[in-house]
């Protein structure tokens, strides 16, 4: 956010976000949401983050469609809302923010649509997402939301192993090097 201070420095750095804000510049929009959102420069204000991050939203910032979709997911400081953390969530997803997609993997994992979950999963898997990569992995190794597929469910736990993953280490310890489990073809 330092750039703003060259705008103005007699003016906080929020003062001249919001100024910027007010005039319509959509990463301004999504910078002040922020700070409200964190309480960096200003007291936190949850409905202000949330009424901002849907402005800079609604001008296609992809951080602030993300936010938006985090805060009706949670209920961090508003009321909760399935529905718009769907449709947020799917708008920054579509516009490949790998996080929304993994998220957006979970919550249909939560409302049981294993074929949507095991898509958006695949899609940050892709990406590179670790996690991502870890549900993908178990996924096809336990056939969910697409047909058991020991080389794919090796091959995902694998890359999010070499990433640090300790739990798919954990897996492919226990379900591929593991002397009592029998595979079948």
């Amino acid at each position: 956010m330092d750039k703003y201070t060259a705008v103005n420095e007699h003016n906080s750095v929020f003062e001249q976000a919001l100024h910027a804000a007010n005039l319509g510049h959509a990463e301004a929009e999504f910078d002040v949401g922020l700070m409200y959102l964190t309480g960096n420069g200003i007291a936190k204000d949850a409905p202000q983050a949330l009424a901002w991050l849907l402005k800079a939203a609604n001008h296609d910032v992809i951080d602030a469609q993300y936010n938006a979709a985090l805060m009706y997911l949670t209920g961090d400081g508003i009321e909760a809302n399935t529905e718009q953390a769907f449709a947020w969530m799917t708008k920054a997803a579509n516009n490949n923010a790998v996080d929304a997609q993994y998220n957006l993997g979970l919550m249909y994992d939560k409302a049981h649509e294993a074929d949507q979950s095991f898509a958006w999963l695949t899609k940050a898997a892709e990406l590179g997402h670790q996690q991502a990569q870890y549900h993908l992995g178990r996924m096809y190794l336990k056939g969910y939301g697409t047909e058991v597929n020991l080389v794919q469910a090796l091959k995902w736990l694998s890359k999010a192993a070499e990433q640090g993953c300790l739990e798919a280490q954990a897996v492919i310890d226990f379900e591929f090097t593991n002397p009592t489990k029998v595979f079948m073809a």
